[in-house]
């Protein structure tokens, strides 16, 4: 795992600093909604969540696709 993301105390795991940004995006997020006049429901926080996952999900399987295809024809 990468130095910046790993834990100090076991590099198996994320570092508290990753561990506590990701869990305040979904309040922080909740509030910028607020402030620009979007009113979000409770349950629609949990289709936002689980739709920005399946992007994130998507493009990391895209990326590693396409870096598999270039090496293997560079190599």
């Amino acid at each position: 795992m990468n130095k910046l993301i790993a834990s100090s105390k076991n590099p198996d795991q994320l570092s508290m600093t990753v561990t506590g940004i990701l869990t305040a995006i979904v309040p922080i997020l909740v509030a910028v909604f607020q402030a620009l006049g979007i009113e979000i429901a409770e349950g629609m926080i949990f289709d936002i969540i689980q739709q920005i996952s399946v992007v994130i999900s998507g493009l990391l399987m895209l990326y590693g696709m396409l870096r598999k295809a270039f090496f293997a024809i560079v190599r």
